[in-house]
């Protein structure tokens, strides 16, 4: 990451077992402040281009890139 405003989060084996141990509410209360860190970080261009990826990627369009 070359530019000061670039953000990296690096997800580790030890991170993923404490997610498991997390009850569903506490693991739903995570997600929803990820979600809001995100939404607050990222540019809304930035938030589209990756919900267009994610769809293309689901195959759910029925369409090939």
């Amino acid at each position: 990451m070359n530019n000061k405003n670039d953000y990296g989060f690096e997800l580790t084996a030890d991170k993923l077992k404490l997610y498991k141990k997390l009850s569903p509410e506490e693991r739903f209360l995570w997600l929803e402040e990820a979600f809001e860190f995100v939404s607050n970080a990222v540019s809304s261009d930035t938030l589209t281009r990756w919900k267009q990826y994610t769809k293309g990627k689901s195959g759910a369009s029925g369409q090939e890139s």
